[in-house]
């Protein structure tokens, strides 16, 4: 759950921040920095959700690994389906 919802938060803030300021950057690119800004939110939430339980160092190391791919996959699919609804605008 924190997985989806650190992603979630990344990725549509990301692309609302381009949406909102008007900053022209291809589709592609804005696409690609929200699933970055997606996968680091999502691990900045599980590190602070888990620092609570365990140190710090731990608690980052835990969330890069135990759910990085699962985060690109997951980021990967919902921006292809933003794209495919969206469409091409260069």
């Amino acid at each position: 759950m924190w997985c989806m919802i650190g992603c979630s938060n990344g990725d549509f803030g990301a692309i609302a921040f381009f949406q909102f300021s008007g900053i022209a950057w291809p589709t592609s690119a804005i696409m690609s920095l929200a699933i970055v800004n997606g996968i680091l939110t999502s691990i900045a939430l599980e590190t602070f959700i888990m620092s609570r339980q365990m140190e710090l160092h731990a608690a980052f190391r835990m969330a890069v690994g135990m759910s990085l791919i699962s985060m690109v996959a997951m980021e990967t699919a919902m921006n292809l389906t933003d794209f495919v609804l969206t469409g091409v605008q260069s």
